[in-house]
């Protein structure tokens, strides 16, 4: 099984092209691999819990980087 990836996910990614754009997921490689090869996103962090997910965005801010966070809607 795979997550579809939306159209206007792909249209977004491509807005932010300028920047330095990375995934991270609590997914496992293989599926994080799938989801930047239909994006374009070029790199992620894969198999991360959300704690973790929270530390790489706060080293990114100590680095000085600009953050902006987007998340999934999961509609059961």
């Amino acid at each position: 099984l795979v997550d579809s990836i939306r159209e206007k996910a792909v249209g977004a990614i491509n807005l932010l092209e300028d920047y330095e754009t990375v995934l991270l997921t609590g997914d496992n490689s293989l599926t994080a691999e799938y989801a930047i090869k239909k994006t374009g996103i070029k790199s992620f962090y894969s198999s991360l819990l959300p704690k973790e997910k929270a530390e790489l965005i706060q080293k990114m801010q100590k680095e000085n980087k600009t953050v902006c966070m987007f998340g999934s809607s999961h509609r059961y």
